[in-house]
């Protein structure tokens, strides 16, 4: 289903037989004013307005037997999670939204976290839960990338202009990651908070 639309964006599911031309080169400044532009065509909060850190576990399509390219092998992935419970157990945040593409990685950090952190989950009408993840990352103070890469955590990220908190050190993501720009100053790499 279509549940989100842009400013100047038509979204169909129809064949389109031409299509406009597109300014496909965009710095990453032009990006994130245009990702402001991008909503969700369905209601979605978290109670009281609450901003919870958001933790994105990526895992499924990223396990492999290397480590090239985003993929991780199953240890690197759960010395990811690892650094991630270690850094919310010395934060202690009060809020935090989960949501992961594997159901064992959020009951395992559930159990490892400080009982004082409580997890919520976003109000949302809809019962589509890529849709209602990914916009409730957009609500968060901040999220944290559990995997090498993920364009799902960080175009949930450009949205709402928030920080990053990465795993993996980006520094060869984009050509256009220069000093000054959202990505240069929105990345933290975890090794630097804790």
């Amino acid at each position: 289903p279509i549940l989100l639309e842009c400013k100047n964006v038509k979204i169909t599911n129809k064949i389109i037989d031409s299509r406009p031309s597109l300014k496909i080169n965009n710095t990453l400044n032009e990006k994130l004013e245009c990702s402001k532009n991008i909503k969700p065509l369905f209601n979605i909060y978290f109670k009281n307005n609450i901003k919870p850190i958001g933790i994105h576990i990526r895992i499924g399509d990223k396990i492999n037997e290397t480590e090239e390219a985003g993929g991780m092998t199953i240890e690197y992935s759960k010395n990811i999670l690892n650094k991630c419970i270690i850094y919310l157990n010395k934060l202690k945040p009060q809020y935090i939204f989960v949501c992961s593409d594997n159901n064992s990685a959020i009951n395992f950090l559930k159990n490892k976290i400080n009982k004082d952190i409580n997890i919520i989950d976003p109000f949302s009408n809809i019962n589509n839960s890529e849709y209602t993840d990914f916009f409730a990352l957009t609500l968060c103070s901040e999220i944290i990338m559990c995997s090498k890469f993920s364009s799902f955590a960080i175009t949930a990220s450009l949205i709402s202009n928030c920080n990053i908190i990465t795993m993996e050190k980006q520094n060869n993501m984009v050509a256009d990651a220069q000093p000054g720009s959202w990505l240069e100053s929105s990345f933290i790499h975890i090794d630097e908070l804790l």
